[in-house]
């Protein structure tokens, strides 16, 4: 209630009343609270940097009485006011900072429905994790620990590594995004501190040449008539599934022999060189009859005329029927990254030809590339001669040094 604080005024307001507070009329801000147990302090209202009232301690009653407990508020109100302690009435900069959820649904999303195919996964992630637990909170308020948190009880809650990491790694992209679009009261990115887990999950399945045939024999027998087309196209040019179900023939040169991709996963366009294998198979795909509405799709669907939305049927039917049950479609593409690794290319030229914009994306086929490299050094071993000859050499040397080691 409000009334004017006095000595006497304090001292007989009973705690039997249950929690009380004492606002003063002559000092606005300044108060008494009463707890239900009976302890009396003086605070003084104040506001922080996000713009929320919040009680400042000044003192307790009766080690500090009313008269000098005033005039310690009017001092820390005239000190906040000139810009120093506690925020009273400035901040504006970070009590602009918009909350989690606010800067998603005003500025993320818009922009990543322009420049992401796949805003709608990021939209899935914030709906239903994060702005869930984070939502609410300002950009500038969560912090390191807040992020931590989160984390371990995404894994906990039974997360595998991977969709945890996932929903950091959107984070630290929002974070960034808002640090360059000079987000006021955001200064910092507390999702780059957090340590990710090895997701465990990396699981890559090269095709063999006797493997490869017997899919191609599958895909031919399978009752979508375009199978047999889209999955030797997969192999030979390692890309994805959706780029290749998604092609123009306006976007293919079969003369210069190139296919032009203008939206990849990384959102750059780039162009794919075509083998003459490949000229003459996409040479023999069957095109729609105008009669039947000629489109320009490459592996249209022969009932809509677009795009499949989807194969699995038909992939599924065909690697089981070859034999192949575990192998992805996405192996087709790791299976062309091992045929240019045995082709004696480098890493780098896999990195282009897959399409990856860090070298970090490649290095899964490192493993491959030593691999080669080791029977290289073999080879040399071996056509040189020194190899047998090293090889009888320490043998030599271990039988005459056998008796030494006995008698020592």
């Amino acid at each position: 209630m409000k009334t004017l604080l006095t000595q006497r005024c304090v001292e007989r307001t009973s705690h039997l009343l249950g929690k009380t507070r004492l606002f003063d009329t002559e000092l606005p801000g300044f108060m008494c609270e009463v707890s239900a147990s009976g302890r009396k302090a003086f605070y003084v209202l104040v506001r922080d940097e996000y713009g929320r009232q919040r009680q400042k301690k000044i003192a307790d009653f009766p080690e500090v009485n009313v008269k000098t407990a005033r005039q310690m508020a009017a001092a820390l109100m005239q000190s906040v006011r000139s810009g120093g302690g506690a925020v009273l009435d400035e901040g504006r900069e970070r009590r602009a900072c918009p909350t989690l959820e606010q800067f998603v649904r005003e500025r993320y999303l818009p922009h990543a429905r322009l420049t992401k195919r796949s805003w709608s996964t990021d939209e899935s992630i914030l709906r239903n994790h994060l702005l869930p637990a984070l939502g609410h909170k300002r950009l500038g308020e969560i912090g390191i620990e807040d992020m931590q948190n989160f984390y371990q009880q995404d894994l906990n809650a039974g997360a595998a590594r991977g969709s945890a990491n996932r929903r950091i790694i959107l984070m630290r992209y929002i974070y960034n995004l808002a640090i360059k679009w000079e987000l006021p009261g955001v200064t910092r990115n507390p999702a780059r501190q957090v340590a990710l887990l090895d997701p465990q999950n990396t699981r890559e399945c090269f095709l063999s040449p006797d493997e490869m045939a017997r899919l191609q024999r599958a895909v031919e027998d399978s009752p979508n008539p375009l199978l047999r087309y889209i999955v030797p196209t997969l192999l030979l040019t390692g890309m994805r599934k959706r780029e290749v179900l998604d092609a123009r023939w306006s976007d293919i040169d079969l003369q210069a022999r190139t296919w032009y991709l203008p939206h990849t996963k990384s959102g750059k366009p780039r162009t794919v060189l075509l083998s003459e294998a490949l000229v003459k198979l996409l040479s023999s795909v069957p095109r729609r009859a105008v009669s039947a509405g000629a489109t320009d799709w490459v592996f249209a669907n022969p009932a809509t005329g677009k795009p499949f939305v989807s194969i699995f049927c038909a992939w599924d039917t065909a690697r089981n029927k070859a034999e192949l049950p575990r192998v992805r479609i996405h192996d087709l593409r790791h299976t062309f990254a091992s045929l240019l690794i045995n082709s004696s290319y480098e890493l780098y030229d896999v990195m282009n030809a897959l399409g990856h914009t860090q070298m970090r994306t490649t290095m899964r086929y490192a493993h491959l590339s030593r691999a080669r490299k080791q029977l290289a050094v073999e080879a040399v071993a071996a056509s040189s001669g020194l190899g047998e000859l090293l090889n009888a050499g320490a043998a030599n040397a271990g039988a005459f040094d056998a008796p030494l080691r006995e008698v020592a």
